[in-house]
């Protein structure tokens, strides 16, 4: 059994962060003891799921411009959408993070997208300190963006949860699952050979 800890954020909550209020509405749920296969995300808001999260540019805690360039670097990369006011995130960053210096070797990127937002609805860069402590001498394998306009458009019209955790392949394509909460670094790496396996790489 593993900790099924996810925040829920809702329309309403996502407009008031956008506003000023890093989503300090969210509530959190830790009773749930479901499998990690039950967490894969299969709710999508708007009735469509989206195949690719297509053009962005945004910045990253080191202040260096991010793109979907990103992606071409390996051959899948996760991407993991969290927040530091969101504590299964903050327990789980430490394990992505740990898993990204094991799988540097296996063309598998990862890449954090920090929803939080300062009060002029800009991304918050007060948190770039947080996230580095966190991911520690994992930096040079594992980056950290802020989310754009068009990332937030595409991601919160599929999910009202966090953390997100979902997988592209070089060209930006969505491929296999979504996944919703907090996930052991022992699932992950569970998780992450089978997306392997699966794309045969």
């Amino acid at each position: 059994m593993i900790k099924n800890y996810v925040i829920k954020i809702t329309v309403a909550a996502l407009t008031a962060v956008v506003a000023a209020t890093c989503f300090s509405g969210c509530s959190q749920n830790s009773n749930s003891t479901s499998t990690v296969s039950d967490q894969t995300e299969t709710i999508v808001a708007n009735g469509s799921q989206m195949s690719s999260l297509g053009e962005f540019s945004t910045t990253d805690i080191n202040d260096e411009k991010v793109t979907q360039d990103i992606f071409k670097d390996n051959k899948l990369t996760l991407v993991n959408v969290l927040s530091v006011t969101c504590d299964p995130c903050m327990e789980e960053l430490p394990y992505l993070a740990e898993l990204a210096k094991e799988y540097r070797d296996k063309n598998i990127g990862f890449l954090g997208v920090s929803i939080d937002m300062d009060s002029e609805g800009n991304p918050d860069k007060s948190t770039k300190e947080d996230f580095k402590k966190l991911i520690g001498d994992s930096a040079e394998n594992i980056n950290i963006a802020y989310l754009d306009t068009e990332l937030m458009t595409k991601i919160f019209a599929e999910t009202n949860a966090i953390p997100y955790t979902f997988f592209v392949d070089e060209n930006g394509n969505i491929v296999g699952e979504r996944y919703t909460g907090f996930h052991s670094k022992e699932e992950w790496k569970s998780i992450i050979d089978k997306v392997i396996k699966n794309a045969d790489l």
